[in-house]
């Protein structure tokens, strides 16, 4: 629901805005609950909007990149409830992390709503294409939508070397490997699989060097 007119601000005013987006499986406990309950914990600069887009099945997914209007309805939705958020909060800066088919996700909503901007993008565990040419992130920058780019990848992603094949890519699992050195684009190599970064045991180290780079620093 929009804010209506007259609605009292949050505490969160003036904060950072980070957007989360999911992947296909969107169970009780997502990556956003996860993310946003550690910066309640972690972070006082920072605040953290789920963008729930809602369950697909793997069919579904295969669909949405054969056939991209499939999904356009639920980019609208998630355009206009990041708008809300931004409006609401009154955030100077604006930042998204997006984890396995919410990379694919993220980036086809750019590209449908170029009033949609953001300083800090994060790809975890990404099914885009591993040439980032072939991908339409150096136009979205060119558009003046991305500032800046994190790809978070692992070699022991076997999720993303063995099932992103056909239309998807696997930036997840290779890094992007056609780069220039002129593109504003940051790569972290893991040593993780698909859903480990989420686990207890490293939420600290990864979500404190995402938060350290969403924050400005390399």
């Amino acid at each position: 629901m929009r804010p209506e007119t007259g609605d009292r601000r949050p505490e969160t005013t003036g904060r950072e805005l980070v957007f989360t987006f999911h992947g296909i499986h969107n169970g009780q406990d997502t990556f956003g609950d996860i993310y946003r309950d550690w910066l309640v914990r972690h972070s006082t600069e920072f605040h953290c909007v789920e963008i729930n887009y809602g369950r697909i099945t793997g069919t579904q997914m295969y669909g949405a990149k054969l056939w991209p209007w499939c999904m356009s309805e639920r980019r609208t939705r998630a355009a206009l409830r990041m708008s809300d958020a931004w409006a609401f909060h009154g955030a100077p800066t604006r930042h998204a992390i997006a984890h396995s088919y919410g990379t694919q996700f993220i980036t086809d909503l750019l590209w449908q709503h170029p009033y949609i901007k953001l300083d800090g993008l994060i790809l975890v565990g990404s099914v885009l294409e591993e040439r980032f040419h072939s991908t339409r992130l150096p136009r979205l920058i060119v558009r003046g939508q991305i500032t800046r780019i994190l790809n978070v990848w692992s070699r022991n992603d076997s999720v993303i070397r063995h099932w992103s094949r056909g239309p998807y890519g696997t930036a997840g699992s290779t890094g992007f490997i056609d780069l220039t050195g002129q593109e504003p684009v940051w790569q972290n190599e893991t040593e993780e699989e698909h859903g480990t970064y989420f686990w207890s045991e490293f939420r600290n180290e990864h979500f404190t060097r995402w938060t350290q780079w969403l924050g400005g620093e390399s």
